[in-house]
């Protein structure tokens, strides 16, 4: 019986020089000195992990490949170390993710409404299953999709192996508590009622992004940058 309750688990998860790798993608630790990617001679692994520095520096911070502990000890991270500087500054989340396992994706959610920053969630390629889910928690009014992404949402699945008959009944009674918490919180953030999102999730559930504002998982869909920069400051008056 697997003892952790997975949301579409897969991908892998490595370490190349001192940048951590998810699903192909380098993410940079906060507290890791990037001194050493500046040489002539870095490789281009390095150089992607001074990239991911620098969209660190513009609070912008990724969350791609499979949610799992690793992930999340770099998500959860980085979040700390940006509020830690600039306590309530936006800070950009961008997603593309299949989902992975509940319980650090949980982490990150208790992280993002525990910090005084507010996280705008934006939605690259896909966010299903755990990813949609972080993605619905992001600031109100600052929840976005690109138009090509596909969002999907489902109720957590158990993995069984062999096991007494009691530790399965055991784990399927605390498959249905995480299920009735990551109802309470799907319908917190989507302003639906707890029935109604039980009855969306019982069935792998594909959304667009236009189905997905109006079921309330994000608040809209853009097309071009500039659907989402800041507008100018405004001139004085002279």
């Amino acid at each position: 019986f697997e003892s952790r309750f997975s949301m579409s688990h897969w991908g892998v998860v490595g370490r190349v020089g001192g940048v951590l790798t998810m699903a192909g993608v380098g993410l940079l630790s906060p507290l890791v000195n990037v001194s050493a990617c500046k040489s002539s001679s870095e490789s281009p692994r390095n150089r992607e992990g001074l990239l991911y520095h620098n969209l660190l520096r513009q609070r912008q911070v990724f969350l791609t490949g499979p949610i799992n502990d690793e992930q999340a000890r770099t998500l959860v991270a980085q979040l700390m170390y940006l509020e830690m500087e600039s306590p309530g500054e936006p800070i950009t989340l961008y997603i593309s993710s299949g989902g992975g396992l509940v319980y650090p994706g949980l982490a990150i959610y208790d992280v993002m409404n525990f910090i005084t920053s507010p996280v705008h969630t934006f939605c690259l390629g896909h966010a299903e299953s755990m990813a949609a889910i972080l993605l619905s928690a992001g600031a109100k009014g600052h929840r976005t999709s690109l138009p090509n992404s596909r969002l999907m949402i489902h109720q957590p699945s158990l993995g069984v192996s062999r096991a007494t008959s009691q530790d399965v009944m055991i784990q399927a009674r605390q498959g249905e508590a995480t299920k009735r918490k990551l109802v309470q919180v799907l319908a917190r953030h989507t302003n639906k009622t707890p029935q109604q999102v039980e009855g969306a999730i019982e069935r792998n559930n594909y959304l667009t992004p236009e189905q997905a504002v109006e079921f309330g998982l994000i608040d809209k869909v853009v097309a071009h940058i500039s659907e989402v920069k800041p507008p100018p400051p405004p001139v004085p008056a002279k």
